[in-house]
């Protein structure tokens, strides 16, 4: 694996201060979520995909680390809010083997 984060030019949108990596064939499917979500923010349910939204919701705000893994992905507190932030990844036998946000914010954007 290379150890250069290379910037992809794209940007990933956080909503709810909350960032996900996902695979396409899984993300929002309520039927990939084969366990009772604790809905801690007590989101009303009444969607298709509302399921899968709360259980990334629930991963984030039981792990102290403020990011976790939910079938087919990961999720992560931004910690600064909603927006679009940078993307950069790493290769492994030119497949990408990670992924990193930028999170980070000059102050004087504030």
């Amino acid at each position: 694996m290379t150890d250069t984060w290379i910037e992809t030019g794209k940007e990933v949108g956080v909503d709810s201060a909350t960032a996900g990596i996902f695979d396409a064939s899984v993300y929002g499917r309520d039927d990939a979520i084969t366990y009772e979500v604790e809905n801690v923010h007590e989101i009303n349910m009444d969607e298709e995909g509302l399921t899968y939204y709360v259980a990334c919701c629930d991963a984030v705000a039981s792990s102290e680390y403020e990011a976790s893994i939910v079938p087919g992905g990961v999720v992560s507190m931004s910690g600064i809010g909603d927006g679009y932030y940078p993307a950069y990844v790493q290769y492994d036998n030119q497949e990408i083997a990670a992924v990193l946000l930028d999170f980070w914010f000059d102050e004087e954007e504030e």
